[in-house]
């Protein structure tokens, strides 16, 4: 990553001087406008960044500042899981960007401050519920938009199958010879999670699951260790959930309960974006590629604000990782 030394060697100026345009002290300083623009042109050839407010207007084209508005669940621990990949994925972008994060709660977008454009210049929005796509839809704003694992017809997307995923794993289920599965799921109005619910039911549908049950809980490790006397009633004897911390609720409940992992019963998750530190990678997982989501969304967010053509849908494959909790067969 360039730094100020890299900046001054490139503008061949003083670090000094370099300091003082960038900190938006050029003119106080008295320092010519055609050496700062040299000081400015050279940030933007290596990717230094420069707060927006210290760049003039005519220079300000190369920095955009971007947001990912993120919804508020009962955990904010799949902050953490964001925060890194957009770091990550700000090292390889071509041009330089501001990017933070700010959070709302579901069904409170149109409260958000930051759709009014005075702060940002591209959104990434991810937890949407229905009514907030309809306020979103209905919103009249020039800021590029770009929903992450939500849709609707008036903005690009990117998006995991979320639906055939976990079809896929009702499928992986029956042919492992289990004939009373159950999904555990906390009762959430989000698109990811209505996909997978509909999945689920189109997988034992068609594969003509003999006791198929749904339960709902509460998005948390203690909702997944009270759902388990639910499993335990219905006879599952194989349960996916749609949140790696339920996911870990109902094995730590099991286990309590002298009820053999996988032997007795298999369980799948979501991959751990809502993990926390000291979790382990315990639980087969369907893994959601985040990284790879965030940085398409962002070339996505930097090609609009540029007015280049995008593709409207991104669609990202889940990948099954198998752990102890349904081990690979050969």
């Amino acid at each position: 990553m360039s730094s100020i030394k890299d900046v001054a060697k490139l503008a061949n100026v003083s670090l000094s001087t370099v300091s003082f345009v960038i900190n938006g002290k050029g003119d106080e300083f008295r320092i010519s406008k055609a050496t700062q623009q040299r000081v400015f042109d050279a940030a933007n050839a290596l990717g230094y960044k420069v707060s927006k407010k210290n760049v003039p207007a005519q220079n300000q084209s190369f920095l955009m500042r971007i947001v990912m508005l993120v919804a508020i669940r009962s955990s904010l621990s799949h902050y953490g899981s964001f925060f890194a990949s957009l770091q990550n994925a700000q090292y390889d972008l071509d041009c330089p960007v501001e990017i933070s994060m700010q959070a709302y709660f579901p069904g409170k977008l149109s409260e958000c401050n930051t759709l009014k454009g005075e702060f940002c210049d591209g959104l990434i929005i991810s937890g949407m519920n229905q009514a907030d796509i309809s306020f979103l839809e209905q919103l009249d704003t020039e800021i590029p938009i770009i929903l992450f694992n939500c849709e609707s017809d008036e903005f690009p997307q990117v998006i995991c199958d979320d639906s055939q995923s976990s079809a896929s794993i009702v499928n992986l289920f029956v042919s492992r010879g289990h004939s009373n599965v159950s999904m555990v799921t906390p009762l959430i109005d989000a698109g990811g999670f209505n996909r997978h619910l509909l999945g689920f039911a189109n997988g034992c549908a068609s594969n003509n699951v003999e006791t198929a049950s749904v339960f709902f809980c509460e998005y948390s490790r203690e909702g997944g260790q009270r759902s388990v006397d639910q499993l335990i009633r219905c006879g599952a004897t194989a349960v996916y959930t749609t949140s790696y911390q339920i996911a870990l609720g109902i094995l730590q409940e099991l286990q309590s309960r002298k009820i053999e992992v996988p032997q007795e019963m298999e369980i799948i998750s979501i991959n751990p974006i809502d993990s926390l530190p000291g979790d382990g990678d315990l639980i087969t997982t369907l893994d959601i590629p985040v990284n790879e989501m965030i940085s398409t969304a962002l070339l996505m967010l930097i090609d609009l604000k540029n007015k280049k053509q995008i593709e409207r849908r991104k669609l990202f494959p889940m990948n099954l990782i198998y752990r102890s909790t349904c081990p690979k067969r050969d």
